[in-house]
């Protein structure tokens, strides 16, 4: 970006062949520098205040900024304090808004790439803060960078950039961003000097990414402006008795601090508005008292600082309104089926009138209450009360702001007839008597019941006709039915206020129907009721059915749902964690039977398993996870329980249990081998169990013990014993690591089952670290001991030793060694044994492949053997030599003799070593040629 071109031309090398291109390129630069500034100079404020950015008018320049800035790539109305055009070609803008210490700033360009500023250039990128931006799929990014001059410019160490956003269509990119106006990264960051002119650099580029060449650059000069602060925002207001209480959130300064916010009212909304007080800048709060209750007030907010006064805030309004006291006197009075009310106003209305009083009432002293009405009087008539229950009522007031607290309670009984009987019952006695049973009424009316009545009709919903009575009994025998009549039976109970409403109607025919289905049962599971009952006694008649009715609800009303001819029947249309009622009635060719007992039936089950049970070893613990069950029963599962079982398979215990779907099981030792089972548990019980998951914890192996290390033909081989600790897990391999030359990075080279591996991709005359681990499931051990090699050791034995005696001279010839050791040879020791000794002598050294051994002792034998000796070491022997010396020479004859036998025996024995290196085999062979003086 900006001279990246330049820099990975003119900078990458320091070859002359780019150092010149410099010269061709920067004349192009520099011309198109002139060219962008010519295009700015046209307009010497580098702003259009009346600019339309693509179809969207922006209102800048003379109005502060109406709300926060928001980095969603979107320039709104009212967002920025004003806007910047830097180059008119590329329709590079800048936006910026202040607060505090803060600059809000957005680079809005037509190109598809990235698109950058620079701040605060000194002489091209030099000691720019540049700030570059591109969007693509993932969405919008920003880096901090700084120019240097000299090289390409680079992402700053501290990335300062506190927020952003961006957008991107099909020919424009706006980039979003604040930053401190001083950073405190004086080292890679410009401070911002405010109303100071500014030089700007800036860049475009058609790419996304943060290293590719611009397509456009340029200069620019720019002055960020302060400005008078926004309006506050979020302006509340809160009444209370005379009072109001506003709160807001603070302006935008526009980068002058904010000395003073100042409060207007007004009676009418919209104003014209009041000064009513000032705060301090840091203040955002203030109570305006001295205020009349009921009167609506409107208040608006404005921020000053140095540069001037906001506008208006949104408006709120509140009315003062004071507390509202608890109605007085109240007093109940208690009728038949009804509880009067009546009070006294309130001594306060809080200012506004009492627009209505609110009727609480409970059926316990102190409450809870629940709201049953309201009056605009000060009287209340309670028609949903029942005889003999004692209600507890409690009265507020109301105003159009706020209602008051509650009044004294007051408590009243209704007393008068008793509610009506339920549970009406019936059947026709083997003495051809009707049987009529009932349920005392839920209260007696405040009286106590001294009678009960029974009527008769051969019509559903009468008229009835008075039968009989009893005192205190739940049962009347009818003795005047007829046979094969239907009869409709209702009930009354009488006290002292008079007699009850009819209770819910009786049919009963009066034939030999069955008795009653006795000893009925239910059984619930998932989704379903299953009914059994005993077979009643059929009275004559053969039974031939049952009917089953449901309810949803202890009193009804009851419907058939079907029927069955077994004494057993499955309800299978039924909702889970749903409660119903039963009754079974049977059937014969008189008619059907009362009702049997009701029984209740609440549906579900217990849950199902849960599938999957994982359990991971860790290091002194086991995590367990598992699956919630398909079939929950019906009922919200409320607990998993977790058994546990130690190194068996069985004989598990309960062991903890949680309503989370994972655990971590700390009480665990390493090494010992753990199974688990989870159950889910809901209302109705305990669901089996799952699948057994066991998990044996433990850490990763201790490290491999007692490494040896040797090399040998070119192979390094490693040893070593198996670690102590393996918490049982079983070993699964050694790996080996391996470092060259240093003590650090080590490296894998290969894995062993066994405690022995070989190293082949090894080079002579080289440091190598090693270091051995061992994995078990549980993971790799830390190092072991390190161990260090130097690939060399001592040479082999140099090769053919030969020679020849020349008077009482011995010339030793021999080759090289097969193998340096790994490290070269430094020179050659001559051994040798004279006559009959036993041990070799040291008797000369050499760099050289051959040795004369002069003034020997003529018909002598004399043996040699030649080594080889390197940085490591010395070589074991060569092959021996064994030479007689037969004779001598006189003066002047060994020089010649010895250059020329010399000279023949190499050549010889070079030949030979030819041929053989070739692949011939040949013998070894000494070629002599005789001089004579």
């Amino acid at each position: 970006m900006y001279d990246k071109y330049l820099s990975r031309i003119s900078y990458a090398t320091s070859s002359m062949r780019y150092r010149n291109a410099i010269a061709l390129i920067l004349p192009i630069f520099l011309l198109i520098s002139v060219i962008n500034l010519a295009q700015i100079s046209q307009d010497p404020s580098f702003t259009q205040n009346n600019a339309i950015f693509k179809e969207e008018k922006l209102v800048l320049g003379a109005s502060p900024v109406s709300k926060k800035v928001i980095h969603d790539g979107v320039i709104s109305p009212g967002e920025y304090n004003d806007k910047i055009l830097i180059d008119a070609t590329n329709n590079f803008y800048i936006y910026y808004a202040l607060n505090g210490s803060t600059i809000y700033i957005a680079m809005v360009a037509d190109a598809l790439g990235w698109i950058s500023i620079g701040i605060g250039y000194s002489s091209k990128m030099q000691d720019a803060d540049i700030i570059i931006g591109y969007v693509d799929g993932t969405g919008a990014h920003v880096q901090d960078n700084f120019g240097t001059g000299t090289i390409s410019h680079q992402a700053d160490a501290v990335q300062n950039i506190l927020s952003w956003g961006g957008s991107e269509n099909s020919t424009t990119t706006i980039i979003e961003f604040s930053r401190y106006l001083d950073t405190g990264d004086a080292a890679e960051d410009t401070v911002i000097q405010l109303d100071t002119p500014i030089n700007l650099i800036w860049a475009v580029s058609g790419a996304d990414d943060f290293t590719s060449y611009h397509s456009a650059r340029g200069y620019a000069t720019a002055t960020f402006t302060t400005w008078a602060p926004s309006p506050p925002f979020n302006l509340k207001a809160n009444p209370g008795d005379s009072q109001v209480t506003l709160t807001w959130e603070a302006a935008v300064d526009g980068g002058s601090a904010i000395t003073q916010y100042t409060v207007y009212q007004a009676t009418t909304q919209g104003g014209p508005y009041s000064q009513v007080t000032t705060t301090a800048g840091d203040v955002l709060t203030a109570t305006i008292t001295g205020l009349t209750n009921a009167q609506t007030y409107y208040f608006v907010v404005t921020a000053t600082n140095a540069k001037g006064e906001s506008q208006y805030s949104n408006e709120a309004s509140a009315t003062p309104s004071g507390t509202v006291t608890e109605p007085l006197n109240v007093v109940a009075t208690a009728g038949s089926w009804h509880v009067n009310l009546t009070w006294d106003p309130p001594t306060s209305d809080g200012g506004s009138p009492i627009t209505q009083y609110n009727v609480y009432r409970s059926e316990s002293s102190g409450g809870p209450y629940d709201k049953i009405g309201t009056s605009t009087t000060t009287s209340y008539q309670d028609t949903t009360v029942t005889n003999g229950i004692t209600y507890y009522y409690v009265i507020t007031a109301e105003n159009a702001f706020q209602e008051g607290g509650y009044s004294n309670e007051v408590s009243a009984t209704p007393k008068g007839p008793s509610p009506p009987v339920t549970g009406l019952s019936g059947y026709l006695s083997p003495n051809d008597s009707m049987i009529i049973n009932w349920t005392a009424p839920i209260t007696d009316g405040g009286y106590p019941i001294t009678e009960y009545r029974v009527y008769r009709s051969e019509t559903s919903g009468g008229p009835y006709t008075f039968i009989g009575s009893n005192d205190s009994a739940l049962g009347f025998e009818d003795t005047s039915v007829v046979l094969l009549t239907t009869y409709y039976y209702v009930v009354t109970a009488i006290n002292s206020a008079g007699e009850s409403s009819y209770s819910e109607e009786l049919k009963v025919r009066a034939a030999k129907v069955p008795f009653k289905p006795e000893n009925v049962t239910v059984v619930t599971g998932y989704g379903f009721a299953n009914l059994t009952w005993d077979e009643p006694y059929d009275n004559g008649f053969p039974i031939y059915a049952y009917y089953v009715y449901r309810a949803e609800s202890s009193n009804g009303p009851f419907f058939v749902i079907g029927s069955t001819n077994k004494t057993f029947y499955l309800d299978q249309t039924v909702s889970n964690a749903e409660t119903y009622y039963y009754r079974i009635t049977a059937i014969n060719e008189q008619g059907e039977s009362s009702f049997s007992d009701t029984v209740t039936a609440v549906i579900g089950s217990v849950p199902g398993k849960p599938d999957t049970l994982e359990a991971t070893p860790h290091d002194g613990m086991v995590s367990l996870s598992w699956t919630i069950p398909d079939i929950d029963g019906g009922f919200p599962i409320t607990k998993y329980n977790i058994y546990r079982s130690v190194n068996t398979g069985d004989n598990f215990t309960l062991y903890m249990n949680t309503n989370m779907t994972a655990i971590n099981d700390t009480d665990v030792t390493n090494g010992v081998l753990y199974y688990y089972v989870v159950t889910a548990v809901n209302d109705r019980g305990e669901g089996p169990q799952s699948p057994v998951a066991f998990a044996r914890p433990g850490r990763a192996p201790t490290p491999p013990l007692n490494v040896s290390i040797e090399f040998s033909d070119g192979k390094i081989v490693l040893t070593w014993e198996k670690p102590t600790d393996t918490s049982n897990y079983p070993l699964i391999e050694y790996r080996i690591y391996r470092s060259q030359y240093t003590n650090e990075s080590f490296v894998y080279i290969g894995s062993a089952t066994s405690t022995r591996f070989v190293d082949t991709n090894v080079i002579h005359n080289v440091q190598y670290y090693y270091a051995v681990t061992a994995t078990t499931a549980m993971g790799e051990s830390n190092f072991s001991e390190v161990k260090e090699i130097y690939t060399a050791t001592v040479p082999t034995p140099p090769t053919n030793l030969v020679g020849y005696a020349w008077g009482n001279n011995i010339t030793l010839i021999w080759g090289e060694p097969a193998f340096d050791g790994g490290s070269p040879v430094t020179h050659y020791n001559i051994y040798r044994k004279v006559g009959n000794e036993t041990e070799f002598t040291l008797i000369a050294n050499t760099t050289e492949l051959t040795f004369l051994d002069t003034n020997l002792t003529i018909k002598t034998n004399y043996t040699y053997v030649v080594t080889c000796v390197n940085s490591i070491g010395e070589s074991a022997y060569s092959n021996e030599l064994t030479i007689y010396v037969e004779t001598s020479h006189p003066p002047g004859y060994v020089d010649l003799q010895k250059k020329e036998n010399t000279e023949i025996l190499k050549q010889a024995f070079f030949t030979a070593s030819f041929f053989l290196a070739a692949g011939i085999v040949v013998g070894t062979f000494i070629l002599f040629r005789r001089m004579s003086r």
